[in-house]
């Protein structure tokens, strides 16, 4: 996963992910950042910047996930393929 062009946020549930993507005129991106809040919880408030090992951690996370989440998928019945 490409992570060298975005600005990764950090919440204080330890979820890790891409705020924004640049490039992004930098008042938009202020923008973004100062609304983001957390996918995982919710949460809005002391949102951080991440720190390059907490990206790396979260990176390693995902690429351990060998199913990519097709399990997830396939246990509702009420999805037609």
């Amino acid at each position: 996963m490409k992570t060298g062009n975005a600005v990764y946020g950090r919440c204080d549930c330890g979820h890790v992910w891409p705020v924004v993507y640049l490039p992004m005129r930098l008042d938009q991106a202020a923008k973004v950042m100062s609304r983001s809040a957390c996918p995982k919880c919710g949460n809005a408030k002391d949102i951080k910047l991440a720190k390059a090992e907490e990206i790396a951690a979260s990176m390693t996370e995902i690429d351990s996930r060998a199913d990519g989440g097709a399990d997830i998928v396939t246990k509702h019945t009420n999805i037609k393929a």
